[in-house]
């Protein structure tokens, strides 16, 4: 290589030096800006949005509450219309009490047959196994050397 085009490096080198200068104090002065404007959400404008947060909450609980009040008008069955054209009313209080017991009665006797009969007693037997020193503890355990 000839002395000129070093000193044509050189210079470049300058030139890179001087660019590299720029960009550095351009990317510094960004991040101060960048710094002062991250603590730009003061308390106004997150009470703000913690209130419009639980608003649309609520909202949206109410709605969910709506939506299923109207569930259940549109599933509920409405009485059947008898050939006079009258529906009937159900009055609370229309069985006699006689036929409530009738009713308790055959379904004692029913879930009654379901089952086989059981005495209904406990009886708890005791039984003693013989040792086996497959199941004894004390041998998985290492003994402690004698001290003399």
């Amino acid at each position: 290589m000839s002395i000129l085009s070093l000193m044509g490096t050189v210079q470049d080198t300058g030139a890179l030096a001087d660019k590299a200068q720029e960009v550095a104090a351009t990317v510094e002065q960004t991040v101060r800006e960048v710094a002062q404007n991250e603590g730009a959400w003061g308390w106004g404008e997150m009470l703000w949005t913690t209130l419009i947060c639980i608003c649309l909450v609520f909202f949206v609980l109410i709605l969910l509450v709506g939506v299923m009040k109207l569930f259940g008008y549109a599933f509920v069955q409405k009485p059947a219309a008898t050939a006079s054209g009258k529906t009937p009313t159900i009055t609370p209080g229309q069985i006699h009490e006689e036929e409530i017991a009738a009713i308790a009665t055959a379904l004692k006797l029913y879930k009654g047959e379901l089952h086989d009969r059981e005495s209904e007693v406990l009886t708890i037997m005791s039984i003693k196994r013989a040792y086996s020193p497959w199941n004894s503890k004390i041998h998985g355990l290492t003994q402690l050397p004698d001290r003399k």
